[in-house]
């Protein structure tokens, strides 16, 4: 412990050994040296308290830094008294060396500091919570997402600013942290006051003042959610068109009439979730100008069909076309024409492998359709064949017939000139006939041909 006396001026009068020592001088060397030496600059400030303590009090005390002989700074508490002496007035001080408290005191300021500056530096929400899920304390990423200012946030329940609610709301991390005991809890959450999905993490601990606390971190995860539900959208509606495509497939292995066909086909396409209409308008097969519609059986999808159609161009892809809401048009090609147009009205927007099998859906369609259309006219053409070949086959019989009767007559009856002119027209039919039937012949192998395919 150090003691000194001091006058009015703070010149020293006496120092014991314990405080020469504990500056680093030999007690005869502070004699009549001043405290302002002593004092450090940073706690000369102080020392006007000090002095009105002394003149209006009688005493004082406090904390101030010295410096020891070789510059060092240390840290005295002191309790100084007001005396007289023989009619002078003197100051009298004991002094504690209280340097590895007060730097222990700095060190745990600065980690507070720097762990204050760490909390406010992380960019998810934290907070902190008392058993009672009141706020305690909130970072600034917090008050920012809140947009209120710390004032108003401190001393509310967590789940008034961040669900609106006048309780936890259900799978609140917190209850549940509470009913099974200690340890971290999670759940993915919306919040509705800040209009998204969050990542709810509560942590509790115990910090030095014994008081279990619970740090409540919140990590908004609504863009990965909205990119979750878009893939599983995504890939629900590609499932969607493979099994349409497979549903398609099957249909056009099977159906044999065209009509049917192209009904069940826009049919089938409605299932798929995304396509609100469908319409088909295929070249007729009789007539190359005019066009056919299927899945237009209300006069309004006609209308639309023919919106459609009056704003295509020439171009052999895909294109999108408004009319009464988004529209996908797709050409139906085969063998590099175009039979038809398949438009389907759309409740979103198709991805590009959406498209692709769209596209490949209405190729097959078309390809399928011409060769319908080209087996049915090898039908029409073989039966026309064997019509034909029946009629001549009649028709050679009918000249054969009538030939012998004449030959016969002319050789028996007729004599001379007449007789050798009938013979040679005769013979000449004979000649033609015979062609005639080699005709049939080759006519009955193409017959025999086509019944094969």
């Amino acid at each position: 412990m150090g003691i000194y006396r001091a006058t009015l001026e703070g010149k020293i009068v006496y120092v014991n050994t314990n405080l020469a020592e504990l500056l680093g001088y030999a007690p005869g060397e502070l004699k009549e040296r001043t405290f302002e030496e002593l004092i450090c600059p940073t706690s000369q400030f102080q020392r006007k308290k000090f002095r009105d303590d002394l003149e209006n009090r009688g005493y004082h005390v406090g904390t101030y830094g010295w410096s020891t002989k070789d510059g060092e700074i240390i840290y005295l508490r002191e309790f100084t008294l007001r005396v007289e002496e023989d009619g002078k007035v003197y100051y009298e001080g004991i002094v504690e060396n209280i340097t590895s408290l007060v730097r222990a005191c700095e060190a745990e300021k600065e980690a507070r500091e720097e762990l204050i500056l760490l909390f406010n530096s992380i960019p998810e929400s934290v907070i902190v919570l008392s058993e009672q899920q009141i706020i305690l304390d909130a970072n600034s990423a917090t008050l920012k997402l809140l947009n209120k200012s710390k004032e108003e946030v401190i001393g509310k329940k967590c789940y008034e600013l961040f669900h609106g609610t006048s309780s936890p709301p259900p799978g609140c991390p917190f209850v549940e942290m509470v009913k099974k005991g200690n340890g971290m809890r999670f759940n993915e959450m919306a919040m509705e006051a800040l209009d998204g999905i969050y990542l709810v993490n509560v942590v509790p601990y115990i910090p030095s003042e014994n008081e279990r606390k619970i740090l409540h971190f919140a990590r908004d995860i609504t863009a990965i959610y909205d990119m979750e539900e878009k893939l599983i959208t995504s890939l629900k509606r590609y499932n969607e068109t493979l099994l349409l495509l497979n549903n398609i497939l099957h249909i056009l292995l099977r159906e044999k009439d065209e009509d049917v066909l192209m009904e069940r086909i826009t049919q089938e396409i409605l299932h798929v979730e995304n396509f609100e209409s469908c319409c088909i308008s295929m070249k007729n097969r009789k007539f190359e100008d005019r066009m056919s519609f299927y899945g237009c059986r209300e006069k309004k999808m006609r209308v639309w069909m023919a919106q459609l159609l009056e704003k295509l161009d020439t171009k052999d892809t895909y294109y999108h076309i408004s009319v009464d809401g988004s529209a996908i048009v797709l050409p139906m090609r085969v063998d590099g024409r175009i039979l038809g147009y398949m438009a389907v009205k759309l409740m979103n927007e198709l991805n590009d492998e959406e498209l692709k099998l769209l596209q490949a859906i209405a190729d097959d369609i078309a390809f399928t359709v011409e060769a319908l259309r080209l087996e049915k006219a090898h039908k029409i053409a073989y039966r026309e064949i064997e019509k034909n070949m029946e009629d001549l086959a009649f028709m050679i019989d009918g000249i054969r017939n009538p030939l012998a009767v004449i030959m016969g007559v002319a050789e028996v009856e007729l004599k001379g000139q007449i007789r050798e002119r009938i013979i040679k027209e005769v013979e000449r039919i004979n000649r033609t006939t015979i062609k005639i039937d080699e005709i049939w012949k080759r006519s009955e192998e193409l017959r025999n041909f086509l019944s094969r395919e």
